[in-house]
């Protein structure tokens, strides 16, 4: 029986013909160990017949009986096929056994030969053709093959059979033309049942392939809109969306805001081609987000030329202060590197001013189609308006933030500056890392 060489279906691909062929070899080592018990069972039973035949003195009429009893006494040897599938067990049970294919093609032919040695027997002594059907209801129906396999045995074993009906009754016409109608039903029946329970067994793979299919493009699909939600949603607020269907709105009592835009942004614009324009700012956002996850920091959206992101939040922390300065600084310091870039080759660029404050805020997540984590208080005002009044290259931070990391750095007061929708705010322009 060849497990190799034949298409199983059309369409199936490489990976599914091979998955296929190990869970058949998987199968049939299942219906051979169970095949092996019932022909023990079988083999003692027909001993028990030999004994009684032996007793009544049968053997001395005829050497036929000599011949079926030791025909019998081989069934035994079917047990050491059975001690191999259980010896080995584990690795059958996963498709590792390397003697899976050897193991079911000696079986195979080896209880075709045993039944087929009984058929013809039992043909010389009683004209008989039930072991036979025997034999090819064994076959058939404990070892499932691919068609060309299951085609070729049924052939092979057809042929055999039907060369000893010739040679056995070929002086008796009757009965050798009702041996081969019997021989050709039970083969037609056997090769019949034999490939239904194929097309079965190819049924049921085919669907559980598909529904495999289906699961993983579901699990694919899933972890696709899950990475989505990680790109709009920090993880801890995504994780609650997905499990609540819902955001609880926080308030944090202490969060660092900052909040950056480009200076003559409108007038630098202008002279750019919108196709130019977008993916400058693409660059440089882009790159504003790789910084700001190094240091742990969560953007929260950016308007127009504006970039606005949060340390502290949704996770709080108690060094979101430094970690906002230290990334607005890298920040800065990337765009510094780029404008000299640019001004090599004569091209536009952005210089960016910075505001950072320190308080309380709210958090939570607004829209319902088009969702998305946003913040809210005076804390965020504050930093907007820190950013407008500051420098472009500089970080301009307020007092609430220069008392949490004064000793850090060295900052240059500005004293209180005017703000709009404001009271005057005490302003400090970061000048170095201590």
């Amino acid at each position: 029986m060849r497990m190799t060489g034949s298409a199983i279906f059309k369409g199936v691909k490489k990976r599914a013909q091979k998955a296929f062929l190990m869970r058949l070899r998987i199968e049939n080592l299942e219906r051979i160990r169970f095949a092996t018990i019932i022909g023990l069972i079988m083999g003692l039973g027909l001993l028990v017949l030999d004994y009684i035949r032996f007793v009544n003195g049968r053997f001395g009429t005829s050497p036929l009986y000599f011949l079926l009893f030791l025909n019998h006494i081989s069934l035994f040897v079917l047990i050491f096929p059975l001690a191999l599938i259980y010896k080995n067990r584990e690795t059958v049970a996963v498709g590792r056994y390397k003697y899976t294919y050897p193991l079911i093609v000696s079986w195979t032919v080896y209880v075709s030969l045993v039944t087929l040695i009984m058929a013809i027997l039992s043909i010389i002594e009683r004209g008989s053709i039930a072991m036979y059907g025997i034999t090819i209801l064994v076959v058939n129906f404990i070892v499932i093959m691919l068609h060309t396999d299951r085609v070729l045995l049924n052939v092979v074993i057809y042929l055999i059979m039907s060369c000893a009906i010739v040679f056995i009754q070929g002086d008796h016409l009757e009965m050798m033309v009702v041996n081969f109608l019997e021989a050709t039903s039970v083969t037609i029946l056997g090769f019949a049942v034999a490939t239904n329970l194929f097309n079965n067994v190819v049924m049921e793979f085919n669907h559980e392939r598909e529904l495999i299919e289906k699961n993983e493009t579901i699990r694919l699909e899933q972890e696709r809109s899950h990475d989505l939600l990680l790109n709009i949603l920090p993880a801890p607020v995504a994780a609650e969306l997905i499990i609540h269907k819902k955001v609880q709105p926080r308030d944090y009592s202490s969060a660092t805001v900052m909040m950056l835009d480009f200076k003559d942004f409108s007038k630098k614009s202008n002279l750019m081609t919108p196709v130019e324009l977008v993916d400058k700012i693409d660059f440089c956002f882009s790159s504003f987000d790789r910084i700001i996850q190094q240091y742990g920091l969560e953007k929260i959206k950016t308007l127009g030329d504006g970039y606005l992101c949060v340390g502290g939040v949704p996770t709080p922390t108690m060094d979101h202060p430094e970690k906002v300065i230290y990334a607005a600084l890298e920040i800065l310091d990337f765009l510094d590197k780029w404008k000299r870039e640019c001004l090599k080759v004569d091209e536009q660029y952005f210089e960016g001013r910075v505001g950072i404050h320190t308080g309380p805020l709210i958090a939570g997540v607004v829209g319902r189609s088009k969702f998305a984590f946003d913040i809210w208080g005076d804390t965020v005002n504050i930093a907007a308006r820190l950013e407008s009044n500051g420098e472009a290259g500089r970080v301009n931070i307020s007092h609430s933030t220069y008392q949490l990391v004064g000793k850090l750095f060295s900052f240059t007061h500005r004293g209180k500056v005017p703000v709009k929708n404001q009271e005057p705010i005490d302003m400090y322009f970061l000048e170095e890392i201590r």
